[in-house]
């Protein structure tokens, strides 16, 4: 079972790596608003996409047809894993945000 430390492990290991790419703190309340809509936005395009090929894991169970449900099944995992990545993304923004303004919070 996942537990909360090792999420927190991952998401202070992205925002590490992020750091390292872009500048350690956002510029402007605004921009850090937009990166964490973007990530947002990345998520759920991947849980769109999992719910479409859950619709036809569904069909495909109803008709009995194994293969096209095993090729749905393994979509799925591949949407739910681009999924799980993109949230660990939203989160670590989060963080940067919060480090990025906390003085503003602070007052």
């Amino acid at each position: 079972m996942i537990d909360d430390r090792m999420i927190e492990k991952m998401i202070k290991r992205e925002l590490r790596k992020a750091n390292t790419i872009h500048r350690e703190t956002f510029a402007s309340m605004h921009e850090g608003e937009s990166v964490i809509r973007e990530e947002i936005e990345e998520a759920l395009d991947d849980i769109v996409r999992m719910k479409v090929r859950h619709n036809w894991l569904w069909a495909s169970v109803k008709d009995r047809n194994e293969r096209v449900s095993h090729r749905a099944v393994e979509k799925i995992r591949v949407y739910a894993i681009e999924a799980i990545k993109e949230l660990i993304q939203v989160a670590a923004m989060c963080d940067k945000f919060k480090d990025s303004f906390e003085e503003v919070s602070n007052e």
